[in-house]
């Protein structure tokens, strides 16, 4: 688990210094491009969903409690840099009807209101999310340690798991969101 954390991070770090390394990127923060792709949408959400609707052999166990522990982590870093921008957002308004200046350029104000609406979604959707993947994950090492040996153990929790689905697909549709409205305020650099 720490191990995909820590290679997740490190791949963001190449990437954010060889961006750095791009003329006219050298006074990009590492920090902030990091943070950033943390936030991009992961498919890893879609395989757990799958994982966590029947009972399992054991040999699964491990993959479960990896993938799960370590998305719980790389979710709350994700949460970190949606709330700086569900922040800077509210505090200048952006969330008001009609808060963009109206001689913004339509797609300016349609990007700007897609990455604070994605912002705002995630934030709220991980809020509910996390919580659910953190009982998920502790039933799951608790039902794995009852099983016996070479026996299914169940990894399907009922009211948990049907709520984790939808949820996490709303979260997946957030990120989608975010990401559409940055890379379209971003423009071509």
């Amino acid at each position: 688990m720490i191990g995909r954390v820590f290679s997740e991070f490190i791949g963001h770090a190449i990437n954010a210094y060889q961006v750095k390394q791009s003329p006219g990127f050298s006074s990009v923060s590492m920090g902030h491009l990091i943070l950033l792709w943390v936030v991009r949408p992961r498919i890893a959400w879609v395989g757990l969903f799958l994982l966590l609707q029947k009972p399992k052999p054991r040999k699964f166990h491990s993959s479960v409690v990896s993938n799960l522990g370590s998305e719980i982590v790389i979710e709350i870093v994700s949460a970190i840099y949606m709330g700086v921008t569900v922040h800077f957002a509210s505090k200048n308004g952006y969330y008001l009807v009609d808060s963009l200046r109206p001689d913004d350029a339509l797609t300016i104000q349609t990007a700007a209101k897609k990455l604070y609406a994605g912002a705002l979604m995630g934030l709220i959707l991980l809020f509910i999310n996390l919580p659910i993947a953190a009982i998920a994950l502790v039933v799951i090492m608790g039902q794995y340690e009852r099983a016996g040996r070479g026996k299914e153990y169940d990894t399907a929790m009922g009211l948990p798991v049907a709520m984790f689905g939808p949820v996490t697909a709303f979260i997946y549709v957030a990120q989608w969101l975010f990401w559409a409205g940055f890379i379209l305020l971003s423009g071509d650099l």
